[in-house]
């Protein structure tokens, strides 16, 4: 089956990063093709996890092991909009980089999901108008957190996938001096950039000469491993120590209205994954799948193929009742 790649650039305001101008952020979109797209067909809005850029969700592409989510889901007739967050991959970084905190690049990321949007429905290059469309947000990780944060203030989705990420935070790895933070969700959006100011970070973390207390890099079977590698970048580091703050997401958890889906490995970093639904209240239908010998990169575990079915399985569900 033929699948289409089609690179794309998006101009944002930077006005909420506290600079004039625009940033360029880092798109790019697998399709069907067009005799294989259905007629209300399922966009799934793809965002990294920290210190990985927007090929996560299409890794090897082409490859014999299969790792691309974005082909898996191109193969069942499926649209994915793969997104650099602002600062990482090739998307542009502004004048300060603790300026990327994660509701400024939750809204730029909100930005970026209408716009592309907006272009799929009028056509991309050599590519028919699509219509009727239905929007699944996608995110890893640190992705996930913001993907949370989007439909909790934005609302861009129909549906949302978060995929090894939930609102418990993970306080044995995060540095000591921020710990005061943990569940006092308004002290760590309004603090957390300067102090970490304060205490000598960086804005952009290189986590591969310095990645820190975890070995998720290093997990997979050899072929993920190796994709994994191929697509490491820097961390931004206020959204990437925000997700470790317990409770710092968890009002955003709560506030999603749409069905969703949470996946984590058995080994993942989240320990208590039959515990993250009750974060979802709002939400009319929460799903949890668990993978079994998967650490936290899902996609570079042979188990992946198992995942591709279940979002695709899901999404449809959760999407078939989105009016026109």
């Amino acid at each position: 089956m033929q699948i289409i790649r089609i690179e794309d650039r998006i101009e944002v305001d930077a006005a909420s990063l506290g600079q004039s101008g625009s940033l360029g952020i880092a798109v790019h979109y697998t399709l069907p093709s067009q005799e294989q797209l259905p007629d209300r067909p399922i966009a799934f809005f793809c965002f990294p996890g920290g210190s990985l850029n927007r090929h996560y969700f299409d890794l090897d592409p082409g490859g014999a092991n299969r790792l691309s989510f974005a082909e898996a889901m191109a193969m069942r007739g499926h649209i994915c909009v793969m997104v650099d967050h602002p600062g990482i991959g090739a998307s542009e970084r502004p004048n300060d980089g603790f300026m990327l905190a994660p509701h400024p690049v939750a809204q730029i990321d909100a930005e970026v999901v209408a716009t592309t949007r907006t272009r799929i429905e009028a056509g991309l290059p050599n590519y028919r108008p699509v219509a009727g469309m239905r929007a699944v947000g996608t995110g890893h990780s640190m992705g996930g957190m913001l993907t949370g944060l989007m439909q909790a203030h934005h609302r861009p989705f129909d549906a949302v996938a978060i995929l090894g990420s939930h609102p418990f935070g993970a306080i044995e790895i995060l540095m000591e001096a921020l710990h005061h933070l943990a569940d006092d969700p308004d002290a760590t959006r309004d603090k957390l950039s300067d102090r970490l100011r304060e205490l000598g970070a960086e804005p952009f973390k290189d986590m591969i000469r310095n990645p820190g207390p975890t070995s998720v890099f290093e997990e997979g079977d050899e072929a993920g491993r190796r994709a994994i590698a191929a697509i490491r970048t820097e961390l931004l580091t206020v959204c990437g120590t925000f997700s470790m703050i317990p409770g710092s997401w968890k009002r955003e958890a709560a506030a999603i209205g749409v069905a969703v889906l949470l996946a984590f490995g058995d080994d993942d970093l989240c320990k208590r994954p039959y515990d993250v639904p009750s974060c979802f209240t709002s939400s009319p239908d929460v799903t949890l799948h668990v993978l079994k010998d998967t650490g936290h990169n899902h996609f570079a575990f042979a188990s992946r193929g198992r995942l591709f079915d279940r979002i695709d399985r899901w999404a449809r569900t959760a999407v078939s009742a989105v009016p026109s």
